[in-house]
């Protein structure tokens, strides 16, 4: 492999990065909005939906929140990483859906044959595309 290919390569292969480091900061803002949406509303008097609905499956929502738990995207008010079951009671709490057997869950999805995170791939996949378009 030449210079100028090998250049070509990991130039995309840092805009790739880039692009992902920017979704992932998008879904922690977005998630900084949530949480204090969720966090300001009155818990007295009838219940409100959530702002925003969940829209996927469980299965794509306990891909985001095993991402987002196994960087370290999110910490509490302490600044201290917050359990499995703590981010995704929050994930649920924010978009109104229930998972039960989280771990069970979270245990099928690493046993998956073909591709352990079809939802994170395709975020991944929007973003590059997106990017494409923008470069255009």
């Amino acid at each position: 492999m030449d210079h100028a290919t090998r250049r070509e390569k990991n130039a995309a292969y840092r805009l790739y990065l880039t692009k992902a480091l920017e979704l992932v900061e998008s879904g922690i803002e977005l998630a900084k909005i949530l949480f204090r949406s969720f966090s300001n509303r009155s818990t007295a008097g009838t219940s409100h939906l959530p702002p925003l609905r969940w829209v996927f499956s469980q299965q794509a929502l306990l891909e985001l929140g095993t991402a987002l738990h196994g960087c370290g995207a999110l910490v509490d008010e302490k600044g201290a990483k917050p359990t499995f079951t703590v981010l995704m009671r929050v994930l649920c709490r924010t978009f109104g859906i229930v998972i039960n057997d989280i771990y069970v869950k979270r245990t099928q999805m690493f046993d998956r044959s073909q591709s352990v995170t079809p939802f994170l791939n395709r975020m991944v996949e929007t973003v590059n595309q997106m990017a494409d378009e923008r470069l255009k």
